[in-house]
């Protein structure tokens, strides 16, 4: 089945999931919207998996703190000391020239951080390999993955095992960047559009409007022409404006019962800085693409204007999402073509806007149309991470609310409760075969075990204990190298033409492994605890369940059992079972 065979329908009934063709999807929805559900912890008296403890905390490397001892002004000043042989040993020892060759960040940085010490020897770096720096010195290493993986990983679990924040990770990039960029005003070399691209790129990475302003700032006052790109990395900063760290579980719009306008921070704090910039790339003469457009769509997605949102997909691409849902894809009329490769031509960009954006906006049917609309349209395919997206905000909104969160708004675009599972079904299967990743397994192990769905609850359940298997073996893995690597260093025999052993990146992916398997082993404890607060799982007459099933299951997974284990029977009462030794 695919994405254009299912329909989620929000209804009244909990039991109304029919499976229809998506283009005759209706949202007939007459709920408000609310926050996701947070997720449960155990008691502190409750020992979950162990974790290795023995094996060293690695902790987000910033060399930065190198280049805070001296101002640009102090290195100008400072008599150059044998400048011309500093160059050569540094040349000798490869350290720059190796790190640039092995495209190796943090050996960079650091080569970097010896040659701020002589300013005369920084002037004697060539302006192409200080390029090449500041190309290499990019966010996509160092934020994107820790951005990516503290997504998944709430606070609270973040806090408990001394993860640095994404405000801390940011940080640290940002004080890296402040330190090329006082190396290369010492080297007396400016800026130029390629540079300030980069730093706008970092500020977008970031979701930091405020950095964005004032590079662009710095770019008009050294008369810097910004080109598209320039903009949409502007762009982008103000779209994911306070979207991460604390503020990514505040993305969803939603509206108070009576209430003409959406309940958001401020009205337009979001969308209108993003038209003013958008106006003025047009008036500069430059010309908006496909980025453009789906940034300027999530945008208006953040403060609910989704009329907005439509009148843009029909006039750039001619997708009339009313007479869509209205009347199907049939009746609607032909999509804007555009020659593939040019600049308005849909790619993953536009798909993953616009399914967010109707995502946060509580109209879970008509972002699966959509993406299903413009994949099939343009020939794109469709990202894992978009299907991630997707099933995220249909366990939100498909989570049952209950006192006040039924009347404070938190019931709008509410879908069935079966509604994951036939997602889930339908991205699993041909032609899209997507593997359930921790977080969609987590999620889906709570629905069933609300559902008391026990078959399939089992087989999700060995496969949540099968990734949480890798990811341990991954990270010990990744431990056996770095320790080695440190081993060989220290020896003198660390072979710097092998990027294998680049003992910086091993730190930095047992860091991202060791978070990983953290977050896993999280996810198995929380499957334990649906396990065993299953009360409405059902094996068979005669008591089944909690006289033969639990505890064979009991059994099977004692390595991963708590404790102290306690159930209820079917008659109100408690089974504890204490002291459990593995």
């Amino acid at each position: 089945m695919t994405l254009s065979a299912l329909q989620l329908r929000a209804t009244r009934s909990p039991g109304s999931f029919s499976k229809r063709p998506l283009e005759r999807c209706r949202h007939a929805s007459s709920r408000q919207l609310g926050r996701r559900e947070t997720s449960t912890t155990a008691s502190p008296s409750t020992r979950f998996i162990p974790l290795p403890t023995h094996l060293p905390e690695v902790s987000t490397t910033s060399f930065s703190n190198i280049f805070s001892r001296l101002s640009a002004k102090a290195w100008r000043e400072r008599q150059p000391q044998k400048s011309q042989d500093a160059l050569q040993t540094l040349r000798e020892s490869r350290r720059l020239s190796s790190a640039l060759s092995d495209k190796a960040p943090y050996r960079i940085v650091r080569a970097l951080a010896d040659a701020a010490r002589d300013p005369g020897l920084l002037k004697a770096i060539p302006k192409s390999t200080l390029r090449d720096v500041t190309e290499l010195l990019d966010p996509e290493y160092f934020v994107v993955p820790y951005r990516d993986l503290h997504n998944t990983v709430s606070l609270i679990t973040g806090q408990k095992y001394r993860h640095a924040s994404l405000r801390e990770t940011f940080g640290s990039f940002e004080r890296i960047w402040k330190g090329l960029l006082m190396v290369r005003e010492a080297a007396g070399q400016k800026l130029s559009l390629a540079d300030s691209t980069h730093l706008l790129k970092s500020a977008r990475i970031a979701g930091d409007a405020t950095a964005a302003r004032a590079i662009w700032q710095d770019m008009k006052r050294n008369e810097i022409v910004p080109n598209t790109e320039c903009y949409n990395h502007f762009l982008g900063a103000v779209a994911w404006s306070e979207a991460h760290d604390k503020m990514r579980m505040k993305l969803r719009v939603k509206t108070m019962p009576g209430s003409p306008q959406p309940d958001i921070k401020e009205a337009g704090h979001i969308s209108q800085p993003a038209l003013e910039l958008s106006n003025d790339l047009l008036e500069s003469g430059l010309q908006p693409d496909e980025e453009t457009y789906a940034l300027m769509i999530f945008a208006m997605a953040r403060d609910g204007r989704m009329d907005d949102v439509e009148s843009v997909l029909k006039a750039t691409w001619n997708i009339d999402v009313r007479q869509l849902n209205d009347s199907g894809e049939g009746a609607s009329n032909p999509v804007q073509s555009y020659a593939r490769g040019s600049r308005l031509h849909p790619t993953e960009n536009l798909i993953s806007a616009v399914a967010l954006s109707y995502s946060i906006n509580n109209d879970i049917p008509t972002a699966l149309m959509l993406v299903d609309f413009i994949s099939r349209q343009y020939q794109v395919e469709i990202k894992r991470y978009v299907f991630e997206h997707l099933f995220e905000w249909t366990f939100v909104l498909s989570e049952p609310r209950f006192n006040t969160r039924r009347v404070d708004g938190s019931t709008e675009g509410q879908l069935p409760i079966r509604s994951t599972e036939t997602l889930l079904d339908t991205i699993t299967s041909p032609p899209y075969n997507i593997t359930p990743s921790m977080p969609m397994i987590d999620r889906h192990l709570k629905r069933l075990a609300r559902r008391g769905m026990l078959r399939k609850f089992k087989e999700y359940m060995a496969e949540s204990h099968r990734l949480f298997s890798l990811s341990q073996q991954t990270f010990r893995d990744t431990h056996k190298r770095r320790v080695l690597a440190e081993s060989l260093a220290a020896s003198g025999r660390l072979p710097l033409d092998r990027p294998e052993f680049d003992l910086d990146h091993l730190k930095r992916k047992e860091e991202l492994d060791r978070i990983t398997n953290q977050r896993n082993a999280l996810y198995v404890e929380r499957g334990i605890r649906y396990l065993l607060k299953g009360e409405r799982f059902v094996a068979g007459p005669d008591q089944e369940w909690e006289r033969r099933e639990l505890p064979r299951m009991i059994e099977r997974l004692r390595e991963y059992m708590p404790e102290t284990i306690e159930y209820k029977t079917r008659y109100n009462g408690k089974i504890s079972l204490r002291e459990w030794v593995t």
